[in-house]
């Protein structure tokens, strides 16, 4: 196998552009993402699938990957080669140039090398780098990785805030419906100032517990509630046992909220408000658990790629990260892409937190983080840091003025 695989992270804006920028300057490299790796082999649900029920297959098979229990290989190289051309990430000729490059060997070497990767640690128990167990039972006690003392205000909460996004389509939907509730307005006669003023209402009156006037909940019901549930409690007491145990409970209670949706439907407008509540929450519980594992799975990929890179006889070259550069209005703000600027405001928060950009932490974020925790402890690493110039066009304007 020739060694030429490089493996791409960072915000697919960026990955997108300089992608097509270094297609015909690197003829012989073939780039993918690990996204391709981990949707193609059934490790990530693929097409909007139940990531849940994949992770609580993963655990009771014992930390084998659909790939690797499932006889049929050819099947998973198709999905390899369908999700490069499906790919938005790239220009559409490198993808159809990546799919000619790359032979199925290529393709099943790497997923039974990384499905072996994550078997091997899954079977180290609670030592596990992808045990969401481990994590929770640290936290809940205040205590590290390396058993130092560390602040958790409020451990289930600061868990839902980190993985949570601020869901801004839902939010002007929620805003929508809320707005037009108020007597003797509709969408004809709401002007900019008395919007506003509902805007203000709504976030000032309604909710008085959320982080800021101006945020929006995910849900008509805020989030400060969902500590108070039963199924929430149900839910960590569960993982606290093992992630075996807490991916059944989980997929238990996301089965238990479709059975209960789809006994409403059509009469939607019959649903109860507790079910509204639990519905919302529902979505809230299992989006954040679900991001959790994807979030260990990226982290725990960076090491697998690290040591296929290392061997002489991997396809695997190496790992790239595009970072953010600063925009030149403002050259005193550091760049998002910069670890030494990110913040652990999660650890802080309450249940009225959940959905704020405030505290939410994303993948990418942790995914370079590791990275270049790695970088300082093994000096011969494979990774690289290219720095993706967003505002070029905008300082040729610049220096023309």
């Amino acid at each position: 196998m020739s060694k030429n695989i490089i493996i791409v992270y960072g915000f697919s804006e960026y990955r997108k552009n300089y992608l097509s920028y270094i297609k015909d300057a690197n003829p012989n490299d073939i780039y993918i993402t690990m996204d391709n790796i981990l949707f193609s082999s059934g490790i990530l649900a693929r097409g909007g699938g139940n990531h849940i029920m994949k992770f609580e297959r993963f655990f009771e098979k014992n930390g084998q990957s659909e790939y690797l229990v499932n006889t049929k290989k050819d099947t998973y190289v198709n999905y390899f080669y369908e999700s490069v051309k499906n790919n938005n990430f790239f220009d559409p000729k490198l993808s159809e140039d990546v799919t000619k490059k790359i032979d199925t060997n290529t393709i099943n070497y790497l997923f039974r090398s990384l499905s072996y990767f994550l078997r091997y640690d899954f079977l180290r128990g609670n030592f596990s780098e992808l045990s969401i167990s481990a994590t929770l039972n640290r936290r809940k006690e205040n205590v590290t990785k390396k058993g130092d003392y560390k602040e958790y205000k409020n451990y289930q909460a600061g868990f839902l805030a980190k993985n949570m996004l601020n869901d801004a389509k839902r939010n002007q939907e929620i805003l929508k419906e809320k707005r037009f509730s108020v007597p003797n307005t509709h969408q004809s006669n709401v002007t900019n100032p008395l919007n506003n003023k509902i805007r203000n209402t709504f976030g000032a009156n309604d909710y008085p517990n959320r982080s800021s006037d101006e945020f929006i909940s995910n849900s008509f019901y805020g989030h400060y509630n969902i500590g108070n549930r039963e199924y929430t409690s149900g839910i960590f007491n569960a993982f606290h046992q093992s992630d075996k145990e807490g991916f059944k409970h989980l997929l238990n209670f996301k089965d238990d909220i479709d059975e209960r949706g789809n006994r409403y439907y059509p009469e939607k407008d019959k649903i109860t408000e507790q079910d509204k509540e639990m519905f919302a929450h529902g979505d809230v519980i299992t989006n954040c658990f679900a991001k959790s594992f994807i979030r260990k799975l990226c982290k725990l990929s960076i090491e697998w790629a690290e040591l296929e890179a290392s061997k002489a006889d991997s396809p695997i070259k190496k790992m790239i990260f595009y970072v953010e550069e600063r925009s030149p209005l403002h050259p005193e703000k550091a760049d998002n892409m910069n670890v030494d600027n990110f913040h652990h405001k999660w650890r802080h928060s309450d249940f009225k937190d959940i959905g704020s950009n405030n505290r939410n932490f994303p993948i990418t974020y942790s995914e370079l983080k590791y990275a270049t925790e790695l970088m300082k402890r093994k000096t011969d690493h494979h990774i690289e840091l290219v720095s993706f110039d967003k505002f070029a066009y905008a300082k040729t304007v610049i220096d023309n003025l």
